[in-house]
């Protein structure tokens, strides 16, 4: 009797570790403990979604109208810390930021990025990096467009950030990082849409500063995405030849020497408008 007990008592504690894997690690269903920065008591809660979303925590990040400058204020220096704090409470987290921008923005110069809401994002990406220790490998960055709250008075997004903690326990453990998020560019780099690869001014910023980056990293390799915008032969054949120019681009002209491969799909239903190549740089530390 007694040696039944403990193997039912074993198998119960196996099964719910199983459970917790498949719901909590596979699914992302569980929700996420709540971290108290000490400092500051009880005011510091960071409120986690089950999706991961940090709900709340501090004032919104204040961006003037077709700009990527924002100055922190007190709170919003206290919210980064406090998200610096959980990332490093939990190895197994990474901080996905969505920067937004709105269609008046969106033509609006950005540096070596393709729009205002990824040079937003990577402000705060860089912030954290610079101001609170975090690992840039431990950031992602991406970009929304969010709707004009009054088209005919252009205002900046009234909410331009958003902030998820998603477990990347793969990413973690394997031995690849990013100093940048996967690149993702859009359709004006290729002249009239067709296959000629006319690189605007950010992609061409992004593919010197990531040959300083190979130099310095010469284990590392580069995959090029490029995407069709509808399912079907000829299309695909259109982003295979794309992938192939951007490949040259990079090798020829830029002196890129890593090693570098391409691939070529179909955009998928959530995909943002324009997108037309994405660049990956994968490879050890």
């Amino acid at each position: 009797m007694f040696k039944f007990l403990v193997g039912f008592l074993v198998f119960l504690a196996w099964t719910g570790w199983v459970r917790h894997v498949y719901v909590c690690e596979i699914k992302q269903l569980c929700q996420q403990s709540v971290f108290v920065d000490s400092t500051v008591g009880g005011a510091a809660v960071l409120r986690i979604g089950r999706q991961g979303e940090i709900m709340g925590g501090g004032e919104q990040f204040a961006f003037d109208l077709a700009s990527d400058h924002a100055e922190f204020s007190n709170g919003n220096r206290d919210f980064l810390r406090r998200i610096g704090r959980y990332l490093k409470a939990d190895p197994s987290l990474i901080l996905k930021i969505t920067g937004l921008y709105t269609p008046s923005e969106r033509n609006v110069p950005a540096g070596m990025y393709e729009n205002l809401g990824l040079s937003r994002a990577a402000l705060i990406r860089d912030s954290l990096v610079g101001m609170f220790n975090v690992k840039s490998r431990r950031v992602r960055i991406t970009a929304q467009m969010a709707p004009e709250t009054d088209p005919e008075a252009a205002t900046p997004p009234g909410q331009p950030l958003g902030f998820r903690l998603l477990k990347n326990t793969v990413l973690l453990r394997s031995s690849a990082g990013y100093e940048f998020a996967d690149m993702t560019f859009a359709e004006n780099n290729f002249k009239y849409g067709l296959l000629a690869f006319t690189p605007t001014l950010p992609f061409v910023i992004y593919a010197d500063l990531r040959k300083s980056h190979l130099q310095a990293y010469p284990g590392r390799t580069v995959r090029i995405i490029a995407y069709a915008a509808k399912p079907g032969p000829a299309a695909l054949n259109v982003a295979q030849a794309r992938a192939e120019a951007v490949r040259k681009y990079l090798s020829r002209t830029k002196g890129i020497n890593a090693d570098m491969t391409t691939d070529f799909k179909v955009a998928g239903k959530n995909a943002p408008p324009g997108r037309a190549l994405t660049v990956q740089v994968l490879g050890g530390l």
